[in-house]
This record gives C-alpha cells, sequence and structure tokens, in this order.
C-alpha cells in the first residue's frame, strides 16, 4: 500500500522545480561582494542553494534580515560547541560563515527573486 502511494509522488517534476529554483535564486543574487553561492554540475539537483559569505558577521545579518522577512534559512551545523573534539579550524570558520536557502518544490521563481532581494538589501 505505501509503495502504491509513493509511486504517485512526482518527485520528477519536485527535482526539477528545486533545480530550477536554485537557478533563479542564483541567478537573482548575481554576484554581490560578499558572498558565494555555490553551484552544482549541470543535471545535479541540491536540495537546498548554499550560500558563503566572507564573515561571520555578515552571515549574521543576512539570517536575521531572512527571518525578520519570514524567511528561515538554515545553519547547517554549529560547530560553536562541536561533540567531538579535533573539528579543524577552517570547517569550525565555514560553519560560522555560510547558510542553506531553502529552494524546494515549495516556491517558485518569484519566491527566489523575493529571497535575492533580502540577502542583497542586507548586504548593502
Amino acid at each position: 500500500d505505501t509503495w502504491m502511494r509513493l509511486a504517485t509522488l512526482p518527485v520528477n517534476a519536485w527535482r526539477d522545480q528545486r533545480r530550477a529554483n536554485d537557478l533563479s535564486f542564483r541567478s537573482a543574487l548575481g554576484s554581490p561582494g560578499g558572498l558565494t553561492a555555490l553551484t552544482t554540475d549541470a543535471g545535479l539537483c541540491p536540495f537546498s542553494s548554499f550560500v558563503i559569505f566572507d564573515s561571520a558577521e555578515r552571515r549574521e545579518r543576512v539570517r536575521r534580515a531572512m527571518i525578520e522577512a519570514r524567511m528561515y534559512p538554515a545553519v547547517l551545523w554549529s560547530l560553536d560547541a562541536p561533540v567531538l573534539s579535533g573539528v579543524p579550524e577552517a570547517e569550525r570558520e565555514l560553519a560560522t560563515c555560510s547558510l542553506s536557502v531553502q529552494t524546494d518544490q515549495r516556491y517558485g521563481a518569484e519566491d527566489m527573486v523575493r529571497v535575492a532581494r533580502v540577502v542583497l538589501d542586507a548586504l548593502s
């Protein structure tokens, strides 16, 4: 019964929408100073757009602006107090400077442009 229901899910359409949303977000974002939006190889589909800022302060400013705009970026991992010892400093730094921006199938191109505007406004 579960397998029959799973077969009805439009996973290919959802995947295509995630890919289109990632492209829409990165296109609307452009190449502003202070951040890098990671890209994927053609044909691959990210679960979100991953953005790396040049400082933890800039990341926090953008994160707060997104939350104020009722957008909820994810900090995929916080390494302020790692559970395991020996986390390299470069990885701890990356954790303080990165955000995951949701680009899943719930959204469309207009939503991604709106998110990019909030990010860009917070950078200036």
